[in-house]
């Protein structure tokens, strides 16, 4: 939780700093913020179903989620 929360921060710190640059590098700053949210979102949610795996009723399953993919598998 530490972790996500850090890099929340850090994603944060990001967009406000994209609202005191030109738009070409705040378009950028936006898209690396909106990465680093999303991928401490999803190391957080996998680290949550690995340590929590052997409650589920599938745990293999549990280990594979992806929480970048919210449509899930296709």
């Amino acid at each position: 939780m530490q972790i996500l929360d850090t890099n929340l921060e850090v994603a944060d710190k990001m967009l406000t700093l994209a609202g005191t640059v030109d738009p070409e590098l705040a378009e950028y700053i936006v898209a690396v913020a909106s990465k680093t949210a999303v991928s401490a979102f999803d190391a957080f949610g996998r680290e949550t179903c690995r340590a929590y795996a052997g409650r589920a009723t599938s745990p293999d399953a549990a280990q594979s989620l992806s929480f970048q993919n919210v449509r899930g598998p296709v």
